[in-house]
Order: structure tokens, then sequence, then C-alpha cells
């Protein structure tokens, strides 16, 4: 009998073992797999942030093979700077030329850096609120009254 319970022994403490390398290597694996991401991330931002220097110094004369990419970056920021327009004559501020912060319409200076700015014309509200409904989304909602509610 002794026999047997010195085998399980031996048996239990090898399987022990392997479970314990395996999940040690399977947790090593984790740990790189992860590291790989992280720097996988950084390059990606480091690759931004060389594009953007390209964009900026070269978007006048881009050379050929990423001049439709320069044109899309382009129209891209065009369009960005028109919505943030329209934020900002929704929220009545306008655009610090010093630092960028808002500055509330009603104000002549900066809160954030002190620059006296000059007020922009104020935009007609009408043609603000059509360009804003351009891109809205009426949804109706019919309602049978004779069925049952799904609301509890």
């Amino acid at each position: 009998m002794s026999e047997f319970f010195d085998r399980l022994s031996e048996a239990l403490t090898s399987t022990g073992k392997n479970v314990g390398d395996k999940a040690k290597a399977k947790s090593d694996e984790v740990k790189l797999l992860y590291k790989v991401g992280t720097e996988k991330k950084a390059l990606e931002m480091i690759y931004t942030e060389i594009g953007k220097a390209y964009y900026e110094a070269y978007k006048d004369e881009p050379v050929e093979e990423v001049a439709a990419l320069v044109s899309e970056a382009t129209i891209k920021a065009a369009e960005i700077a028109a919505i943030e327009d329209q934020i900002r004559t929704i929220k009545g501020v306008y655009v610090c030329p010093n630092c960028g912060a808002d500055i509330p319409l009603e104000y002549d200076f900066c809160g954030k850096c002190g620059t006296k700015a000059e007020r922009p014309e104020p935009a007609p509200v009408a043609e603000a609120e059509a360009e804003v409904k351009e891109d809205t989304v009426d949804i109706k909602v019919e309602v049978d009254p004779d069925e049952p509610s799904t609301n509890n």
C-alpha cells in the first residue's frame, strides 16, 4: 500500500510542477503580449506625430505618394473647423487669437491669457440653426392605441 501512495505522491508532485510551469509560461506570455500592445500603441503615436509634422511642413507641396491623403486631411480639417465654429456660435463664444481659449461674446478680454480680442461679427441665428438642422434626422413613431404597451 505504501508503494501506491509513493507513486500517487510522485504523480501529484509531477502534475503540480507541470501545472505550475504552464501557468508561469502563460503568465510570461500574457505579460509579453501586453508589452507588445503597449509598444505598438507608442509606435502608432510616433507615426501620428511624424504624419502631423510632415503634413504641417509639406501640405502645400506634398510628394505624389501622399498627395491624396494630404488633400483629404486638409478637407477634413476644414470640415472640423466649420463644425467647431457652429458649436461656438451655439455656445455664444469666440476663439482667443493668442491662446485658443473660448471667450464669451460679451467679453472683450480672454479670461485665460488676458489678451484683448476682437469680437467676430455675429452670425445670423436663423442661418446657424439652419446649418445645424441640415444634419438632424426627424424620427416619427406611430403608436397603435389598441396594442398593449410593452413598458412595465
